[in-house]
């Protein structure tokens, strides 16, 4: 019998469960506390992400940051935490108007990263509505308005977040149970055109560092192998250093109790 040493491993056969069933039970494994299931409950975390399974990308997102049962990968992280965001996911339009915020204090860029909180706002996001609080407050990728930064910052109080009401208070407002009984209303906010794939590539092919993680999105976004393969390409183009120090070494992320990291570059009562 010949030996099989050297041939190439056998290609999975795929799997016929739907990607609902099989971010539930990459969900089981990653919820065990077990992290030798890491690296299982990763790959199937990725089959469900690339059949489109928002929940599972956003999932994704997380154990490419961290190294969780997969080498980190900050830049793959920030793309599919994009998919993720376009998909519709407000946690990670929350997050992703944090890792923005991370990455540049370039006007565009702040701007951008308020478009994505006020989605997330729209959809309930209490974290998102206390962030956008604080860009008011700051005078960061939003006109210095403290009406405006007490008016989010009510929204979030009502929905139970107890930094909001803590944010209120800073102000010298009232955030007392009573005062937060009559629910802050706000108008959604329209959601922005999409660039076109040739406004994309030529911004891209500029050097644009942010713009070749969104294009990057988009074209994996639309499944179709000619786009995979420019994905493959461009994403050889984003460059990693893009969210490292100036020596060169990734930043850890601070811990603050549970949740996702918090950025080192935002504001210390920002919530991601």
């Amino acid at each position: 019998m010949p030996s099989a040493r050297g041939k190439p491993p056998e290609p999975e056969p795929p799997d016929p469960r739907s990607a609902e069933e099989i971010f539930v039970a990459a969900y089981e494994l990653a919820s065990s506390g077990d992290p030798e299931l890491w690296p299982r409950a990763t790959r199937l975390f990725e089959q469900a992400a690339a059949r489109g399974h928002i929940e599972a990308q956003f999932a994704l997102t997380v154990a490419l940051r961290e190294g969780r049962g997969v080498e980190a990968d900050p830049a793959a992280a920030l793309v599919w935490l994009r998919l993720a965001a376009e998909g519709g996911h407000a946690g990670a339009q929350n997050q992703l108007g944090c890792r923005l915020c991370q990455l540049s204090e370039a006007p565009p860029v702040l701007a951008e990263a308020r478009s994505w909180y006020e989605r997330a706002a729209a959809a309930g996001n209490a974290e998102a509505m206390l962030n956008l609080g604080l860009l008011h407050e700051e005078g960061r990728g939003a006109p210095h308005d403290l009406e405006a930064a007490v008016r989010w910052y009510r929204a979030a109080a009502v929905r139970g977040l107890d930094e909001a009401a803590d944010c209120l208070e800073n102000l010298g407002v009232d955030a007392s149970r009573e005062s937060l009984r009559a629910a802050t209303t706000y108008e959604p906010p329209p959601v922005r055109k999409q660039e076109s794939l040739e406004v994309l590539r030529a911004a891209a092919e500029a050097g644009d560092i942010d713009v070749q993680v969104r294009l990057t999105a988009r074209l994996l976004k639309s499944g179709t192998d000619g786009h995979a393969r420019e994905a493959v390409l461009c994403r050889s183009s984003v460059l990693p250093s893009r969210l490292s120090t100036k020596s060169g070494r990734s930043r850890p992320p601070r811990r603050s109790g549970v949740g996702p990291p918090v950025p080192e570059a935002l504001s210390p009562r920002q919530v991601c």
